[in-house]
């Protein structure tokens, strides 16, 4: 037994809290009174989520697989998703029908697509498909070439390049002027150098160039077709310089003519002097074209070809307005100077036209 002393400390009554305010808490909370756990969770199917779109989709329909077709097969794609869309991509193979086209573009309705970019080839297959599509109310982009007969049950919109004439008229006077300026014989002869392996505007910019040279009255020597690159082209053009002291000009209709020409002029620039000019059209970013020195390049513009066309397909695509016909202009260069580089990935589509155009 412990005892107390005179000096043992006193032990007060110690009151104890009441619980009310404690059953009060876990009540307001939610919790079980007994269980102390809070509620359980509901169930998923009771969740409301928020309604999920799929993703636009953009079909690209091409014509085969000349060197422009796989320009914009390779370019296309990456644009759209860019633009957070999905693009696909199909072409005719190498001996497919016209009419093949007809059949790729039903397969991509069939995929229930949010636009068709098409290049058009001429059957009449490929125009009730694309009435096809119309009739589904799916947009059509039509890339360098119209369709006429479509009607408007749809929205259509062309995206082209423009006429090739003006382009070839300063081609051919930027050389004129250059050669004046190199004290050159002003009576001097062009020749023009022809891919063998065309693309679908090959002809129009060498019809445009001759019909340019015979209205400045400069008279053509000959053309040169090749089939082969680099050396081969220099080998061939130094041969022709050589046996014809009166060619003056060089022309060129595309790429790899005009950077061959360019470059054989640089090196003879000293023994057989002559002027350089032409057409580009697959300018990288990464390796331009060679033009330097070219008394006039002008760049073909695929790249923002098929930049606006993807544009417009998306905006088509999200309801909005496009105008029925989109030209791309083509960049000349004076002297191997390129214009300030700009995105055409990004560029504004135009404004709509104070009038309405004709419906292709």
């Amino acid at each position: 037994m412990q005892r107390r002393g005179p000096f043992a400390p006193k032990r007060w009554p110690v009151s104890r809290p009441p619980l009310w305010p404690l059953f009060l808490t876990c009540w307001v909370a939610g919790c079980d009174s007994l269980t102390m756990a809070p509620p359980a969770a509901p169930e998923l199917s009771s969740i409301t989520r928020p309604s999920e779109t799929p993703p636009r989709t953009l079909e690209l329909v091409l014509g085969g697989e000349t060197i422009d077709r796989l320009f914009w097969a390779a370019k296309g794609p990456p644009m759209a998703e860019r633009r957070k869309v999905v693009c696909y991509e199909a072409h005719l193979g190498a001996g497919d029908p016209p009419a093949k086209q007809a059949e790729l573009i039903r397969n991509a309705l069939e995929r229930h697509v949010s636009a068709l970019i098409v290049e058009p080839v001429d059957a009449p297959e490929v125009v009730d498909a694309l009435r096809s599509a119309q009739a589904q109310s799916v947009p059509i982009v039509l890339l360098d070439h119209p369709v006429p007969g479509l009607g408007n049950a749809g929205p259509v919109t062309l995206v082209a390049l423009p006429d090739f004439g003006p382009s070839a008229r300063s081609i051919v006077a930027s050389a004129q002027a250059s050669a004046k300026t190199r004290k050159l014989p002003a009576d001097g002869r062009a020749l023009l150098l022809v891919n063998s392996r065309t693309d679908r505007r090959s002809a129009d910019r060498v019809a445009a160039l001759r019909s340019a040279l015979k209205e400045a009255g400069t008279g053509l020597s000959e053309t040169l077709q090749f089939t082969d690159t680099g050396e081969a082209i220099e080998s061939s053009l130094r041969a022709k310089l050589t046996a014809d002291p009166k060619i003056t000009f060089v022309f060129a209709e595309e790429d790899q003519g005009l950077a061959a020409a360019n470059h054989l002029r640089q090196e003879l620039r000293d023994k057989r002097p002559f002027v350089t000019a032409g057409y580009f059209h697959f300018d990288s970013r990464d390796e331009p074209v060679p033009i330097e020195g070219c008394a006039a390049a002008v760049d073909g513009n695929q790249r923002g070809l098929i930049a606006r066309a993807v544009d417009s397909a998306v905006r088509l695509a999200n309801g909005e307005k496009v105008p029925d016909r989109i030209e791309v202009p083509l960049v000349l260069c004076i002297d191997g100077q390129r214009p300030a580089p700009s995105n055409p990935d990004t560029t504004p589509a135009p404004a709509p036209p104070s009038a309405p155009a004709p419906r292709l």
